[in-house]
């Protein structure tokens, strides 16, 4: 099958055994941050996401400069090592009985600091060992993947293992898991040979990047539309539907409370996985279509699910959510592949690296202004409304962007000479 083929390349299936590890070890993190810090701090827990926001947006931004030119296979494994000296961190302070809320906060921000340059470097390093552009994209299929799938899973398996260990010790079993990861990229060094020195001179970090996308007006009005894209989701899905289900108290079949929100975002997961899956095994991309019509599904999805919200019998509300859900979760991969593998033609390992920051920033910038802006939004028009009024305007930055794109309104400037 094209989505598994390169996982019969030895080293592809090794950086994918490391990449599947730490996205469930991450997850067992997400979990144990978020219980711990409500345990401390209550409904001031929230403000965790604001800070690895942040701290990703500063790693993104000022960690190229430092880094794009190096070789990007010890930039991840020493990312890998730190992370996991990061996560002792609060272990450290809990058997000392000293666990307080910057015993989290600055672990949590170095987690996302870290992340931040393994990413790029991961995502520079894959036109490595898969040159072939119908591998490359199915590549990016299987680690787009990973993520998808942790999601599912590694929230399910904190319930077995907080029944075996205290929940501190999450952060342990991730430093474990981030060591072996680390090891299985030092195993690449054949794969991935030791790049040359950069010459100097050259542009570095963002700037780079900054370069190769005034060059490229159609692909930075990507990254525009994404700010959108994502500042619309984290109000409308993550935050929008717990408010929702807590305000309605829907139930179905005898799911209910958070049992249905987390019956809802299965749901989602799962309709994500199975798109990726048709993502991944159709042809490269030939045009940005592809990419914004997967981005206008999502706006289209979210709305449906505030119009569902707003207009559903409360017996009818969980069981048409799921249908929503899924039509909206259906749409990022048609968007998230493509936009990997054009930035993955951009150019050498450094400019993709570049390239793909800005990408960061455009995720986890939307995300923060969400986050900030969400509050009063819910105040104003009630979590339903709230839904249906991030999709309509997730719906219309894609649609605007895209309807921009096809009449030539944003493009390449002709070649020089």
């Amino acid at each position: 099958m094209r989505q598994l083929a390169p996982l019969a390349n030895p080293a592809i299936a090794r950086l994918w055994s490391a990449l599947a590890l730490t996205a469930v070890g991450e997850e067992l993190v997400r979990v144990a941050l978020t219980w711990i810090a409500v345990d401390l701090i209550g409904t001031d827990a929230p403000y965790l996401w604001a800070v690895q926001a942040s701290a990703m947006l500063v790693g993104a931004a000022f960690g190229g400069r430092f880094l794009d030119r190096r070789d990007p296979r010890l930039t991840m494994i020493w990312a890998n090592v730190l992370r996991a000296a990061a996560v002792l961190v609060p272990v450290a302070l809990w058997a000392a009985g000293a666990l307080g809320i910057w015993a989290l906060v600055v672990p949590a921000a170095l987690l996302s600091l870290l992340r931040s340059q393994f990413e790029p470097a991961m995502l520079a390093a894959l036109p490595r060992l898969a040159a072939d552009p119908g591998m490359l994209f199915a590549t990016n299929g299987l680690v787009d993947m990973v993520n998808r799938v942790a999601r599912l899973v590694g929230p399910g398996l904190a319930g077995p293992l907080a029944s075996l260990v205290a929940i501190p010790h999450f952060f342990t079993i991730h430093a474990a898991i981030l060591l072996v990861a680390a090891a299985l990229i030092a195993s690449l060094a054949r794969a991935l040979p030791r790049l040359p020195a950069a010459a100097a001179g050259g542009a570095v970090g963002l700037r780079a990047g900054w370069q190769a996308l005034r060059a490229d007006p159609p692909l930075a009005l990507v990254l525009a539309a994404a700010v959108v894209s994502n500042t619309g989701w984290v109000v409308g899905i993550p935050l929008g539907l717990a408010l929702l289900i807590d305000q309605r108290q829907p139930s179905w079949l005898g799911i209910e409370g958070v049992g249905a929100y987390g019956f809802l975002l299965t749901c989602y997961s799962v309709s994500n996985i199975t798109a990726n899956f048709i993502s991944s095994s159709l042809p490269p991309p030939l045009s940005l279509d592809r990419l914004y019509a997967g981005n206008s599904v999502l706006g289209f999805g979210v709305a449906l699910m505030g119009g569902v919200a707003l207009l559903a019998p409360e017996p009818l509300l969980l069981p048409l959510l799921v249908p929503a859900m899924m039509v909206a979760s259906s749409g990022s991969p048609f968007h998230d592949l493509p936009l990997l593998y054009l930035i993955q033609r951009s150019g050498p390992s450094y400019l993709i690296a570049s390239m793909f920051r800005y990408r960061l920033i455009a995720t986890w910038l939307g995300i923060l202004l969400g986050s900030l802006a969400a509050p009063p939004i819910f105040r104003w028009l009630e979590p339903a409304g709230t839904i249906l009024a991030m999709g309509v305007f997730m719906l219309a930055g894609a649609l605007l962007a895209w309807a921009a794109t096809r009449a030539g309104l944003v493009r390449k400037p002709p070649p020089q000479g």
